[in-house]
């Protein structure tokens, strides 16, 4: 093995010979945590967790053991054969510390669960305690002399260019932020609140974990059989290299600064991207981008800078402003410029396409015509409409440089159905502009007649209006005195009987009814105070039939925001129901409940209360039975 010499930004360097091997190798496992983060983050999207249990935690073991196959087989086509799965798995500290994860976190929901119940039983009123979350941090101390964690910054953020890694992590983060803000019970902001600080940023800790042991583990096999030396690449030192970038904040002289910050690590790909936002990078230093075997990341940076062109419209400001861009992708690329533009410019050839393809429709098709001549205000400007329409399709010029790039059928893409004229761009406008023109001028005409017709129907429709309006007239005297009559049967008559029929519920026991038909009568006679009294009663009666604890509860809360004291003996009544209700449960739970824990809470709950209660000694003896 040796050093190579290249050249980056003017300036020879010997590099490790050993780079072109670990480069591809990190590209290779930031797609693994890619792919580890997405499952994370669709279980963020669900609110949703993974257990430890066996058959619950396959959902993260399957798609681990997937990657430690394409590692494995990686290994063997390195004539590695010996890599196995208990190796890079079962060995892992991450993996180990993934399972943690999800044991703890079940254990939090469980121990939140049985809260929630007790809580219950005692009647509490308070939030629920926090729990303590002391397994969040990455925990790559672990593994600080390991290879994998000496590269784990590398392959994880140590470059501009891997933006789905970065997205994804981007995405973490606002998934977090989501969680928070989600409407949610008491019950369940406590999950959310134990899975958003200790499972969710616990799994992303342990998945770098996993992902550097397995990094190492992987070059260390591939470093006894010779594949790759790793002594020469552990001295180079990415977060040193980007260290050195912060100087070109301060430090005019950009060129030097890059080199230095290359000098120390050379598959840096921020060194490069920055190179090139600062126009500073040359032939040979993609040369060495290429020789890098980074040339696929960074021939996507280019194409950002050189941005979506998705009209023939975008086409002249790109050759204007973008041509240097081309020409380094095209040579990154490995192929001519030419080649390289009809890359760069196929959505545009296709939207060019397109939009003739709508043209030779309208002049074909009646309904395609009708919808492109509705932009048209005026018949006189048809023609003017037309060719600006086409017009803003794709200049000559730029057709041109369409042909010239490869796009060799572009004349035929254009060329409307049944034309038989000369094939070229200026003479198939012209035929579009005469033949389109008039069938829009045809459209118009029709679109005028019909017009003239609807005004006539219109008229005529004016006139069999007003006719109606007189007999309306007439009719309103008629109405006038049915409402008359309406007034004093509602005013009077109804109020009567109503008020005699809510007297006649409220006496029956019906006071549901009643009140809501006091209510209804407003300040009719003393409908007020009856509907008061109405409500005493419902209040009174629900307490006493309702078996439901939280729903008295809500009711004395709601008698106590009214600040009344003839609500007083509901209140005392209604105290004295929840108290019963509990003594019922918990001698329900201790007589039928087949769960220990449940059990035991009632027969602590009848200790507390009712320490000569029968069901106590009931209760033991079925508990010793649920052990």
């Amino acid at each position: 093995m040796a050093n190579v010499k290249v050249i980056f930004l003017g300036k020879e360097y010997f590099i490790s010979d050993q780079l072109p091997i670990l480069v591809p190798i990190l590209h290779d496992f930031d797609g693994y945590k890619e792919s580890l983060i997405e499952i994370l983050l669709k279980q963020m999207d669900r609110n949703d967790y993974v257990g430890g249990a066996d058959e619950d935690f396959v959902k993260w073991a399957q798609p681990i053991s997937n990657i430690a196959k394409k590692i494995i087989k990686k290994a063997a086509d390195n004539g590695v054969y010996d890599l196995t799965e208990y190796d890079i798995v079962e060995s892992n500290p991450g993996y180990q510390r993934l399972r943690e994860i999800c044991r703890e976190t079940i254990k939090q929901i469980t121990q939140s669960l049985a809260k929630a119940i007790d809580d219950y039983v005692e009647g509490y009123k308070e939030a629920y305690a926090s729990a303590a979350s002391n397994i969040t941090g990455s925990g790559v101390g672990i593994l600080t002399n390991s290879l994998g964690s000496a590269l784990l910054y590398t392959a994880m953020e140590g470059s501009v260019l891997k933006k789905q890694a970065r997205q994804a992590d981007k995405e973490f983060s606002e998934s977090l932020r989501r969680l928070g803000s989600r409407n949610q019970n008491k019950r369940e902001q406590d999950e959310t609140r134990i899975k958003a600080t200790i499972y969710y940023p616990g799994c992303k800790d342990a998945i770098e974990m996993l992902l550097a042991f397995m990094l190492g583990e992987y070059l260390k096999k591939l470093d006894e059989k010779g594949v790759i030396i790793c002594s020469e690449i552990v001295n180079y030192d990415i977060k040193a290299s980007s260290e050195i970038m912060k100087n070109l904040n301060v430090i005019p002289q950009k060129a030097e600064v890059l080199g230095k910050a290359f000098e120390k690590c050379p598959y840096n790909a921020d060194v490069y991207a920055t190179a090139l936002d600062l126009m500073l990078i040359d032939d040979e230093s993609l040369n060495t981008v290429q020789y890098m075997k980074m040339d696929g990341d960074f021939a996507s940076y280019i194409e950002d800078k050189i941005g979506k062109i998705s009209t023939p419209n975008d086409i002249p400001k790109i050759l204007k402003g973008k041509s240097d861009f081309i020409r380094m992708l095209a040579k990154v690329r490995g192929v001519s410029e030419n080649e390289c533009r009809k890359m760069l410019f196929y959505d545009a050839y296709k939207s060019m396409v397109k939009q003739y393809n709508s043209l030779s429709k309208a002049i074909n098709g009646k309904s395609a015509c009708e919808k492109y001549s509705e932009g048209i205000k005026r018949t006189d400007d048809i023609r003017k409409y037309v060719k600006e329409s086409i017009d803003k399709i794709i200049d000559n010029n730029t057709f041109s440089v369409l042909v010239t790039c490869g796009f060799n059928s572009a004349i035929e893409d254009i060329t409307p159905k049944n034309y038989k004229g000369v094939s070229d761009k200026e003479h198939i406008d012209a035929y579009i502009l005469d033949r389109l023109s008039e069938e829009c001028q045809s459209i118009a005409e029709e679109r005028a007649r019909k017009k003239q017709e609807d005004e006539r129907i219109r008229e005529k429709e004016e006139e069999r209006k007003k006719t109606i309006q007189k007999k309306k007239r007439a009719l309103l005297i008629v109405i006038c005195i049915v409402v008359l009559i309406v007034l004093v049967l509602f005013v009077f008559i109804i109020p009567e009987r109503n008020y005699n029929n809510a007297i006649k519920a409220f006496e029956q026991g019906e006071y549901s009814e009643a009140y809501s038909m006091f209510e209804a009568l407003g300040k009719y006679k003393d409908s007020k105070e009856k509907a008061l009294e109405a409500e005493y009663n419902i209040y009174l009666e629900m307490i006493e039939t309702s078996e439901s604890i939280d729903e008295i509860r809500k009711t004395i809360e709601r008698l106590e925001r009214k600040k009344d004291q003839n609500y007083s003996r509901i209140i005392r009544r209604g105290e004295e129901r929840i108290i019963e209700l509990k003594k019922e449960l918990a001698i329900d739970l201790v007589m039928n409940s087949t769960d220990y824990e449940d059990v035991r809470i009632a027969v602590d709950y009848l200790k507390n209360n009712y320490p000569y209660s029968v069901y106590i000694k009931i209760g033991e003896e079925r508990l010793e039975e649920l052990r």
